[in-house]
């Protein structure tokens, strides 16, 4: 028995659906679905009809796209 809500196992997969990510980088889906098609972007995953991106490949992803000056 629990006296709050439960919270995700620490190694627990999480996603972003596609209009999360779209609004975390502040871009269109449309943007999103392009680089899919062109092979760019963060891997996803297909799940039944829905489109979602693991955070840690977006946070991989973020990193590989960091420049310094």
């Amino acid at each position: 028995m629990t006296c709050g809500p439960e919270l995700p196992h620490p190694s627990a997969t999480q996603h972003l659906l596609q209009a999360e990510l779209a609004a975390r980088w502040r871009i269109s889906l449309r943007t999103l679905e392009r680089w899919r098609t062109a092979g760019s972007g963060p891997d996803w995953l297909r799940l039944g009809t829905r489109i979602v991106y693991r955070l840690d490949d977006v946070l991989a992803y973020e990193q590989a796209c960091l420049r310094q000056p």
